[in-house]
């Protein structure tokens, strides 16, 4: 989440485009992810964990949140961040944080959820990567999800937003990020 809310501080601060919440941004970027672990296969979060013996502290995590705030990944995060206190345009980015909605977010213009799925696409387990090398990487490993359409809407979010930042945001370096990285570690939410 640190890499994500990077790369989307790094647009923020460059942003010239109409006022944006960039805390709103940072912050969704730190969070979105909260309620993942809902939907891991724990036989394939293996190749995921540092130790085997992990697993069964994940596998209790993931019953707890299921007991505790139901099985829909969007409807526990949401609860969480209300929980935790976060203002509403953060629970609003959440609510559509989502790839899937980014035609409808590019005609909203909703530059909040734009910059922040933006961030997102740009990162993988990997690191820093090209919005092409995500894209790929993603349908290998989801390849139920409609390739052509993200690979054409992502490209627009990336050109849309391109136009309201004074950098190119298709070539943030990775050593940048490492520079924000100490800042991201003292945000209070």
């Amino acid at each position: 989440m640190l890499t994500v809310a990077s790369v989307a501080k790094i647009i923020a601060d460059y942003w010239h485009g109409q006022t944006i919440d960039r805390q709103a941004i940072v912050t969704i970027c730190l969070l979105h992810d909260i309620a993942k672990p809902v939907t891991f296969d724990l036989v394939k979060q293996k190749t995921f964990v540092s130790s085997e013996a992990y697993l069964p502290v994940l596998e209790r995590n993931i019953n707890w949140l299921k007991k505790n705030y139901g099985q829909d990944e969007l409807q526990i995060a949401i609860k969480i961040l209300s929980e935790i206190g976060v203002h509403n345009e953060v629970k609003k980015i959440m609510e559509v944080f989502e790839w899937t909605n980014v035609q409808k977010l590019l005609t909203m213009k909703y530059n909040e959820a734009l910059i922040a799925i933006y961030a997102d696409m740009r990162v993988s387990p990997k690191g820093l990567v090209s919005l092409a090398q995500r894209l790929s990487e993603v349908h290998a490993r989801a390849p139920f999800l409609d390739y052509t359409f993200l690979q054409s809407y992502a490209k627009k979010v990336e050109d849309y937003l391109a136009q309201y930042v004074n950098i190119d945001i298709a070539a943030i370096p990775a050593h940048d990020l490492n520079l924000i990285l100490p800042e991201l570690t003292m945000i209070e939410i």
